[in-house]
């Protein structure tokens, strides 16, 4: 602890009135006894504060309890709650999940008569189409019908699964609250530790500062006293060994009242303390308490938010089914349908499969549409094609490689947005095609090939006439008998680089030449291009996914032709041509199941009997209500999250507990170290500030511990100074002895007369020689004094008053004359007490009757048998000091007279310091 210095005597005095006072009130005293370098800073948020004064309360699971309502309002109605009105329910954003998958399921499994929708049944469609349906039906079912398991096992429905959900949300809410009213409990609980805490903190350091200074003050005394017994020892004549006596006495008198000033304070801080940490140990048993059952409450509501989100989450899978299920009979009938158009085309029977659709380039051409749209498009490339458009056939410059047909479509992206204008490439070839120029259609061809074109094929296509038309040395290549010449010559050849700017560029072979790009080939003849003003090239290979390339592409043909021209074992020239030391068998075994699928696509699809056209629109129908309840679920699960989500951050503040909080947020400082007044070390200090309030408690305890201690070293260090002053009465008697002896004396008048020496006002302290009022001053009796003293500052005229009994009596006892037998006398008089008439006010202390006569500033004096009568005009008061020659002495406030009055010499004692401290700080001005 620091050290603070109480030297103003009156400030300690006037403490000890306020401490009776206050223990009349019962109100702390603390605040009075501390001075404090850091001011407090809040202790705590609003809330706290706002909990302990009672005002207001923010609750802390407020978001939570919302988000319950809000996830309630999306699983399910409340299950206490009324049917909502038909307004409510036109007003609600998103339906509950329960509501909206009943109705979903509702409308497949019985149809809607009112709206002409038609159930679901399993006997419509194809073979792949009606079991698809079944498991429409069988998914609906899971959403509105409770089943039993072969095992016995009870399977809740989707609707039963959130019925049960929203029950869990109300207890959760429920839960909720009462965690929410526990927490308020716990608030208030904390802010009285705080309170308490800081009250402690407050009392430890006042206890430690008193304690110190009583230790130092009897070790000042105590230092002090030897220096007097010496002065006693050693004095030259009896009048210096008695007047060091006397001071000694007076030591040990002024030493005795501090401490026991200094006591009553510490006794008052001391059970402040103890009150203090007594209050802090039941608000911190409510608080454990309080914080408990948050806890508990918290969890619960956790608990009951998972069993909602399990149930939600288990529900909102079988909503989903449904709509999965109900995309599968969607996809189905498209099949179907899909399978039909193609199903005229190929035929019935393998060996002639085809045949009729490949005889001679028209069917074959219409052949290729038909597998783009129906197999290509949707079941390889996985393309949901909305709309498309087929354009004419366009031929390229050569007349074979660079042919294509043009399909403009729209789409479905996967997030069921509609894409407009997409625009792919294709071609097609005959299966037994040898080379570019070889086209083999006749009506005995085994089948086609179908392939895709990529687009730069496309507009390497386009760049070839743009430049001819530019150039019109060229322009005969496009249409001349040179074209086929050219053709081979490499003239239509064309090149990709990517420029600077990131973009990819086309150039032909002429221009690569008229640059001077060229280099000679391995054969010294044919030259290679692979740069172009350090840009590298890349040739652009046309048909490259068609069979004479890389064999992307579908073979449209029986199974039977497919498998002949692609095996080894037949040895075709097919075979010979594009497979063979080509194709790795990776490639060759994906062009087989490809193309073997598309006649499987078909064979496991075409259903002649049904209109699968009608069934896509019934069904389709369906579609808006399992959208409305999908969405309706995953909103649910959103809310449901969200709710969880809340509730943890509930749980997670329980288990960031109060208890464990730091002492610097309990106090409301930046630095415990700094607050408590000592001086420590970085490690030290990181210590103390990462003290929680127990951790503090234990800490202050320690302090006080040592503390007490120090007081009770204290008290041993007076009893040595009383025990010093006792011993010292034959101290004096030697001394004095001595010095008669010295001199010659005897007992005479002339001297101390040996046995005539008066030690009647050298007992111990307390005794006779001590100046203290006749009794205690009672609290209530303070109050009064105080009061009436406050009140008569502000009078015009000083009223005198009676100070008699026990408020104003006071024993006096002096010393007796040096000279002859000594004597004893009274301060007051033989009647010892004295009244002071109106205008009247007894004087601090008796001056010398020589001193003090005559007239001075006003003041009638007058000696009478050993006092002095001060009259003291209107607006004058006591003096509080002996006149010096010439000089008016100074005068005392009302207060101080009462102080005076009330402790004696102890409150003159007081005014003198007080006096000095206020001449030195005069005297500091003046300089």
């Amino acid at each position: 602890m620091r050290k603070r210095e109480i030297s103003n005597k009156g400030l300690l005095s006037a403490l000890t009135i306020g401490i009776s006072a206050m223990m009349a009130l019962q109100t702390p005293i603390t605040a009075y006894a501390n001075e404090y370098d850091e001011e407090p800073q809040d202790s705590g948020s609003g809330q706290e504060q706002s909990v302990s004064s009672g005002e207001s309360y923010e609750s802390v699971t407020q978001e939570a309890e919302q988000a319950a309502d809000t996830a309630q309002e999306a699983v399910a109605p409340a299950p206490e709650a009324a049917a909502p009105s038909a307004q409510e329910t036109s007003e609600a954003a998103v339906p509950n999940a329960q509501e909206t998958s009943e109705a979903a399921a509702d409308v497949i499994i019985n149809g809607d008569e009112a709206n002409g929708i038609e159930a679901a049944s399993a006997e419509e469609g194809g073979k792949d189409a009606q079991a698809a349906i079944s498991d429409l039906i069988q998914a609906a079912e899971d959403v509105v019908i409770d089943k039993e398991s072969s095992e016995g096992e009870q399977i809740s429905a989707a609707t039963t699964q959130l019925k049960e959900a929203s029950g869990s949300i109300s207890e959760a809410k429920d839960n909720l609250q009462e965690a929410d009213k526990a927490n308020k409990e716990a608030e208030s609980s904390f802010a009285t530790v705080k309170e308490e805490a800081r009250e402690m903190l407050d009392c430890s350091e006042a206890i430690n500062q008193t304690a110190n200074e009583m230790l130092e003050e009897t070790e000042t005394a105590s230092q002090k006293s030897a220096q007097l017994v010496n002065s006693i020892e050693t004095a030259a004549t009896p009048e210096d060994a008695r007047e060091a006596y006397a001071d000694l006495k007076q030591l040990v008198d002024e030493t005795k009242e501090d401490l026991a000033i200094r006591m009553s304070l510490y006794q008052r801080l001391t059970a402040e303390y103890e009150a203090a940490l007594k209050n802090l140990e039941t608000a911190q048993q409510a608080l454990d308490e309080a914080e408990g059952r948050f806890a508990t409450k918290a969890a619960a509501a956790s608990k009951a938010a998972d069993d909602a989100q399990d149930d939600v989450d288990t529900a909102k899978e079988k909503v989903d089914n449904l709509a999965g299920a109900l995309e599968v009979v969607q996809d189905k009938l498209e099949d179907e349908q899909q399978a039909n158009n193609m199903a005229g085309k190929m035929g019935t029977n393998d060996e002639n499969a085809w045949k009729n659709a490949i005889k001679n380039i028209n069917p074959s051409r219409e052949t290729m549409r038909n597998v783009v749209i129906n197999y290509y498009m949707p079941e390889i490339l996985g393309i949901e094609v909305v709309d498309y458009k087929f354009g004419e056939s366009m031929k390229g410059v050569d007349g074979q490689e660079y042919n294509y047909t043009e399909l403009t479509y729209s789409y479905k992206d996967e997030n069921g947005n509609t894409i407009e204008g997409a625009k792919k490439y294709f071609n097609w070839d005959s299966l037994t095609r040898k080379d570019y120029k070889t086209t083999n259609i006749s009506d005995k061809q085994p089948g086609i090939v179908v392939f895709e074109k990529e687009a730069i094929e496309y507009e390497a296509n386009q760049y070839i006439i743009q430049y001819c038309n530019k150039h019109s040395e060229h322009k005969h290549y496009l249409n001349g008998g040179e074209r086929n010449q050219a053709y081979l010559d490499g003239f239509f050849d064309v090149y990709s680089y990517v420029d600077d700017n990131g973009e990819t560029q086309l150039i032909i072979r002429q221009e690569l030449i008229d640059a001077g790009c060229t280099n000679v080939g391995d054969d010294d003849q044919y030259p290679v291009f692979d740069n172009y003003k350090g840009h590298a090239l890349t040739k652009i290979v046309q048909n490259k996914n068609s069979l004479l390339h890389d064999a992307n592409c579908l073979i449209v043909a029986s199974n039977n032709n497919i498998k002949k021209y692609t095996s080894k074992e037949n040895n075709t020239d097919v075979y010979k041509w594009h497979i063979e030391n080509k194709l790795s068998s990776a490639q060759v075994e994906k062009l087989v199941n490809n193309s073997l699928g598309l006649n499987s696509f078909i064979e496991d699809n075409a259903n002649s009997n049904e209109n699968a056209a009608a069934l896509i629109t019934k069904y389709a129908q369906y579609k808006e209500a399992t959208s409305k309840a999908q969405e309706a679920a995953q909103n649910a699960q959103d809310q449901v999250d969200a709710l969880n989500k809340a509730i943890d951050q509930v749980v997670e503040k329980s288990q960031r507990s109060r208890k464990t909080v730091k002492a610097t947020t309990a106090l409301g400082v930046s630095d415990v170290a700094r607050y408590l007044g000592i001086t420590v070390d970085e490690t030290e200090a990181a210590r103390l500030n990462d003290l929680t309030v127990a951790g503090l408690i234990s800490e202050l305890n320690s302090l006080k511990a040592a503390a007490k201690e120090t007081a009770d070293q204290a008290n041993d260090n007076l009893e040595k100074l009383q025990q010093k002053y006792v011993d010292t009465e034959k101290v004096l008697a030697d001394t004095l002895a001595a010095l008669r002896k010295s001199s010659g004396g005897g007992s005479g008048s002339g001297g101390t007369g040996g046995a005539d020496i008066d030690l009647a006002g050298a007992g111990d302290i307390g005794g006779a020689g001590a100046v203290r009022p006749a009794t205690n001053v009672a609290a209530q009796a303070v109050a009064a004094i105080i009061e009436s003293a406050e009140s008569s500052l502000h009078a015009d005229t000083v009223q005198a008053q009676d100070i008699t009994g026990s408020q104003a009596v006071y024993d006096v006892e002096a010393a007796g004359d040096v000279g002859g037998a000594g004597v004893s006398g009274e301060a007051v008089g033989a009647g010892g007490s004295q009244t002071i008439a109106d205008g009247d006010v007894a004087l601090s202390e008796t001056p010398d009757a020589s001193e003090f006569s005559g007239d001075v500033d006003g003041i009638q004096t007058e000696t009478i048998d050993h006092q002095t009568t001060v009259a003291i005009q209107e607006e004058n008061v006591a003096l509080s000091e002996e006149v010096d020659s010439g000089k008016i002495p100074e005068k005392k406030s009302f207060w101080w007279i009462m102080i005076i009055a009330i402790f004696g010499a102890a409150g003159e004692k007081m005014y003198r310091e007080h006096m000095e401290k206020k001449r030195a700080e005069e005297v500091k001005n003046e300089e």
